[in-house]
């Protein structure tokens, strides 16, 4: 039986969020975003089943994916009702992602996409506001090689928001509302 309080709210995308999908995959396409993609690269993905359907939604044509490799990670799931509250076990599973980063099986990835959720990346990044639904985000991550014990995260950089997206709190904020 599952709980309000440990639910992983796996609710499917809404119309709007379908739209967005669609939006966001022309968006891609026309900045060849896929393209620039190596066999070296790396997509994850959380488990929940709208991350899944809004990374399937903007990926290309499956004859047009020569080579990705497109791995589902448990660890990022969106944050339950529960870790809103206390969120020591949502660290707990953004401490493990971040270790599965920096282990040696990852060191041969160059580039990551990684399609998760709002709540997730704003307490993994240490950002004030939360993403937007289908915003796509650039973020450098580095460590230490010797202790692989600290993962450390850039400034996150906004690539690509759909049209469709509400309004951004920070984008009231800075008055480009």
């Amino acid at each position: 039986v599952t709980s309000f309080f440990n639910s992983t709210l796996d609710s499917p995308l809404c119309e709007t969020g379908r739209r967005q999908v669609a939006d966001m995959r022309l968006i891609l396409r026309s900045a060849r975003f896929w393209e620039g993609l190596s066999p070296k690269d790396l997509i994850l993905h959380s488990s929940l089943q709208r991350a899944k359907d809004t990374l399937y939604g903007t990926l290309p044509h499956p004859s047009a994916r020569h080579g990705m490799v497109i791995r589902e990670m448990e660890d990022l799931r969106e944050a339950t009702p529960y870790e809103h509250v206390d969120s020591r076990s949502l660290m707990r599973r953004v401490e493990n992602f971040e270790r599965t980063l920096m282990s040696k099986e990852y060191d041969k990835h160059h580039t990551l996409v990684v399609c998760g959720h709002s709540q997730y990346f704003k307490k993994m990044l240490k950002m004030k506001m939360r993403m937007n639904n289908v915003d796509v985000w650039e973020v450098a991550f580095n460590f230490d090689p010797s202790d692989r014990q600290h993962c450390v995260w850039g400034e996150p950089k906004l690539l690509h928001r759909t049209a469709l997206a509400e309004v951004h709190p920070w984008d009231i904020f800075m008055g480009n509302a």
